[in-house]
């Protein structure tokens, strides 16, 4: 219809009756200063191609990813000697065990999370394949009557090894069930006596950037540091983890999990335990610094 006026307007009834307007400006009733310039619409132009582009990138490089998968890596490591395997009974009772199947050897190696070699999951095992951990020393320091440095072959000898199969429940969604071999870590912290006024015990990796390449990236304050208090690091279910399946522990795993009820601490990589009055990564936080008081 036409309406008074200079202006047109759209007329026509919705599916409710109801009579619906729609203004239609004629070119006399526009200001120059609402005339979007050509190249401010060019540039939009351009920005929205390259969103798409940037998008379509993005996307193709995940499906990129997903669908070519790192090799899976399995390599046969030494066996462990004179593992300690409580009956299934004893073991489910003090929380030595849970009664949940295992998961396979190859998804634990190949599913990993280790950012001084990489963030993605799937490709540590490849970027650590031929990490040497041996000769290694780790040294206590700290709150401690007894500072020491341990020899790695030294440490594993301080107590009998062994299996503790721990659920392990990722904040990312996942979980495992894996059967470490290692001995409570209270056995290696009463050798070195940490003093009263001790709170927290940090542990902080090597920082090696050529044998650790991801070192060389941002994507955490180097060198890692995780911690915990006093009284879990002595609870009976923290362990020092030297393998797992019964074989020495492959670098891809030496990196610090948590499970369910307990704390799986592994000496390879570590290269510093801090016994402090004050930690400022208490709860595990990854990259955070002690504070040392």
């Amino acid at each position: 219809m036409k309406a008074s006026g200079s202006r047109d307007f759209i007329f026509w009834s919705d599916s409710t009756n109801n009579n619906v307007f729609m203004l239609i400006k004629k070119p006399s009733d526009i200001k120059a200063s609402e005339i979007t310039g050509q190249k401010v619409y060019l540039n939009r132009r351009l920005f929205m191609r390259g969103a798409v582009l940037a998008g379509s990138v993005a996307a193709t490089g995940l499906l990129y990813r997903e669908l070519n998968l790192p090799t899976a890596v399995v390599e046969e490591r030494p066996r462990i000697a004179g593992v300690i395997a409580p009956t299934s009974d004893e073991a489910i009772r003090n929380g030595f065990k849970v009664n949940e199947s295992l998961t396979p050897l190859e998804d634990i190696t190949n599913y990993n999370n280790f950012y001084e070699f990489s963030t993605e999951k799937r490709s540590v095992a490849s970027e650590s394949r031929g990490f040497v951990t041996k000769p290694w020393s780790v040294s206590v320091e700290g709150l401690v009557g007894k500072p020491k440095v341990f020899d790695l072959d030294d440490l594993l000898k301080l107590a009998p090894q062994e299996e503790r199969i721990y659920r392990l429940r990722c904040v990312e969604g996942w979980s495992m069930v894996i059967p470490w071999i290692g001995f409570p870590l209270n056995a290696w912290l009463k050798v070195v006596e940490p003093l009263s006024s001790a709170r927290y015990v940090a542990f902080q990796t090597l920082l090696d950037p050529k044998r650790m390449p991801n070192q060389n990236t941002g994507v955490l304050d180097w060198p890692y540091v995780e911690g915990l208090r006093l009284d879990e690091a002595l609870h009976p279910l923290t362990i020092l983890a030297s393998g797992l399946y019964g074989e020495a522990m492959p670098p891809q795993d030496a990196d610090r999990r948590p499970a369910q009820g307990a704390v799986r601490i592994t000496p390879r990589t570590l290269e510093r335990l801090l016994v402090l009055l004050q930690c400022g990564c208490e709860g595990g936080g990854r990259g955070q610094q002690p504070l040392l008081q």
